[in-house]
């Protein structure tokens, strides 16, 4: 459950730099030694978002589909005629397909957050492979169509984590703003939160459910279908349309990160 801020770093590339190296190393320095480091990193990347100025941003949902939530979220983004990619859990879209049927008929995208919520990092290399693997041939099955993106749980992954979905045909997908609409705040607080960074490429992660574990700290209290259609206004009234992911990235060059995190 439990999204955290990704790397910052500028350029096309946005390393997961260990804050001691951003302190000591000047970020000219970095940049020319990430430059130089494209063509061995390249296949090891993530998307993070998109450089465009077209007027679009990507919406997109973890943890579920969820009985209890997801069809009043979808009904949110019907109503304000926006499009977003779900990041499903096989084993919850095992036991509702029918709420995989209704967001692929009213043109949402489907893509594989995991078989379970396990972090890949808790996994030997062998087994993540297995574990997406798996997670990938299941949900195709379900959608009937090929499933092509995939987002690791709670954003944690490995360099080999990363080449094991590549191996089984999986493009990682990570992003540019944390709505942090897991934290016990308002829909206001994550409204402000969203409008006031997020901007045309970008790629925002939102649930539509919850995987909440006795670690966590309390769930929100408000109804996730209101921040979604409080959210979708605020960015209609910036101007900005909600895509897929897949739609978003027709509209520019890639935006690629180094993504690592246990």
């Amino acid at each position: 459950m439990r999204a955290r801020p990704g790397p910052q770093e500028g350029g096309a590339y946005h390393p997961a730099v260990p804050p001691s190296v951003r302190e000591w190393v000047p970020r000219p320095v970095r940049r020319v030694v990430w430059r130089g480091a494209r063509p061995v990193l390249a296949p090891l990347t993530s998307l993070r978002g998109v450089r465009t100025s077209t007027p679009v941003v990507s919406l997109t949902f973890d943890d579920g589909p969820d009985p209890a939530s997801t069809p009043a979220v979808l009904d949110a983004l019907a109503h304000a005629g926006a499009r977003a990619t779900f990041f499903v859990l096989v084993e919850r879209a095992v036991a509702h397909p029918g709420l995989l049927d209704r967001m692929l008929a009213e043109g949402h995208e489907v893509a594989l957050h995991g078989t379970d919520h396990t972090r890949l990092t808790t996994l030997s290399p062998i087994g993540a492979y297995r574990h997406l693997r798996a997670g990938r041939r299941r949900l195709s099955a379900l959608t009937g169509r090929p499933v092509r993106m995939h987002r690791p749980p709670h954003g944690a992954q490995r360099l080999t984590t990363v080449a094991a979905a590549r191996l089984v045909g999986l493009r990682p997908v990570t992003w540019t703003l944390d709505a942090e609409d897991w934290a016990d705040t308002t829909i206001d607080t994550v409204v402000q939160r969203v409008a006031a960074n997020a901007g045309p490429g970008s790629i925002v992660v939102l649930h539509d459910s919850l995987v909440v574990t006795a670690t966590d700290a309390p769930p929100p209290r408000y109804d996730r279908a209101d921040l979604v259609a409080a959210l979708l206004a605020e960015l209609a009234s910036r101007g900005l349309r909600c895509v897929t992911v897949s739609t978003l990235v027709g509209s520019g060059p890639v935006e690629r990160t180094v993504w690592v995190r246990a």
